[in-house]
């Protein structure tokens, strides 16, 4: 598929997702304006990104092709039954974490489906995530794993090795597996949470739920758009997870008390150097619904940031909508902008199989659920020229290098 076309089906699902009426009627436009394959498409683009929901609520499907109009209707049944499946399993998991007295907090697709009393299909969710307080972690993985889920990651002290030296912003989590069902268990927001995002906060400000006829506990709606937010963040606002992020904004919006909480909301995500990153998000989905609510949390937030965060803000919006534009930005492209990161990333890893520090690949625990890939020299060495034009491509693009500074700088508060 040419760029040009990838980059219309792309903003055409993000139209969909999250625009007003004239908005989305803009994306159809651009969807039946290209062959009669892009409905199909755009049906696979919004099922792979999680929004498939959302988009369908504005689609017109006398206008899509009786292909296009099937895949949806299969893609919207097995969005409904998933994320049913989902649930059910979710509360299921989490009255083993009840029974054996572990404090837990749900956050993210079951924690908003429970929080805001939503259908299963309103928020397509393929895991359960999990938080647990950082000393009980252990406790946790013992006590799902007697109950038959089995962890799917590297050996552990290779795996917290990684989190630690690696230049991306990643939770500490270990990731369990029973069946076709995921648990992610997570005990610390990156190397240095955001202050509003501690384990303990978390948990002490936790709220009660019903899902699937059962209560469960699940996170503060105010967390849990700080959660969103530091999510999109720690991705490098790439659109697989940040569309759905700013849909998921758009529900705590909508059918959460965020519109009557907004001073503390404003309040957690200035204390926890989210909010440019926030007043991105929410600039995003004002741009293409002008007349929705989240207005006035954007005019509210920006009069509660410094000219410096504004700014800051401003360029984070821009690097969102290059996203939509220009498609997921290389890798290396941010390291450029973090290199101390970087460095330690690599020279970490070095001294790591130099010294031992973790055991080696071939004592890793094989699991059908992860292999670590290991590609030849060659064939490295081969993709190196077009990586290497990407990422100029990329730097070189008018205004690119000043959002992707911001980017990488608010990554590494973080770090």
């Amino acid at each position: 598929m040419h760029a040009a076309d990838a980059a219309r089906i792309r903003g055409a699902v993000v139209d969909l997702a999250l625009g007003d009426p004239t908005v989305a009627a803009r994306g159809m436009d651009a969807l039946a304006s290209g062959s009669p394959q892009d409905w199909e498409t755009a049906v696979s683009l919004a099922a792979a990104w999680g929004v498939l929901y959302p988009v369908r609520r504005h689609l017109d499907e006398t206008r899509m092709t009786p292909a296009s109009r099937t895949a949806l209707h299969q893609a919207v049944l097995a969005l409904a039954a998933r994320s049913t499946f989902i649930l059910h399993r979710s509360v299921a998991a989490l009255r083993i974490l009840t029974t054996e007295e572990v404090p837990y907090v749900a956050i993210k697709g079951v924690g908003l489906i429970a929080a805001l009393d939503r259908p299963p299909a309103t928020r397509a969710t393929g895991d359960l995530d999990i938080i647990v307080r950082e000393g009980d972690a252990e406790k946790a993985r013992r006590v799902l794993m007697a109950a038959g889920f089995e962890e799917i990651n590297p050996e552990f002290e290779q795996h917290m090795s990684d989190i630690t030296l690696s230049s991306q912003l990643h939770n500490y989590a270990r990731a369990l597996r029973r069946d076709d069902f995921e648990v992610d268990l997570h005990w610390r927001m990156g190397l240095h949470p955001p202050a509003a995002l501690a384990a303990g906060r978390l948990i002490d400000r936790a709220i009660g739920a019903r899902a699937a006829r059962q209560t469960i506990v699940v996170a503060d709606p105010v967390d849990g758009v700080l959660i969103n937010v530091h999510h999109a963040l720690r991705g490098s606002f790439d659109l697989h997870n940040t569309v759905r992020d700013l849909c998921d904004l758009r529900l705590w919006w909508e059918h959460g008390p965020i519109a009557g909480r907004l001073d503390e909301t404003i309040a957690e995500a200035v204390q926890s150097d989210l909010a440019p990153a926030l007043l991105a998000l929410w600039k995003t989905i004002l741009g293409r619904d002008p007349a929705h609510g989240v207005r006035t949390g954007v005019e509210r937030l920006e009069t509660a940031l410094t000219p410096q965060q504004r700014a800051e803000s401003a360029l984070m919006l821009q690097y969102v909508e290059e996203q939509i534009r220009h498609g997921r930005a290389a890798k290396f492209t941010l390291d450029l902008f973090n290199p101390q990161l970087y460095i330690r990333e690599v020279f970490g890893k070095l001294a790591r199989s130099v010294t031992g520090s973790a055991r080696a690949a071939d004592a890793v625990p094989a699991s059908a659920a992860y292999r670590e890939e290991h590609r030849p020299l060659m064939v490295r060495l081969a993709d190196f020229l077009p990586r290497a034009w990407r990422v100029l491509s990329e730097v070189g693009r008018a205004g690119a290098v000043p959002a992707y500074r911001a980017v990488a700088r608010a990554q590494r508060r973080f770090h």
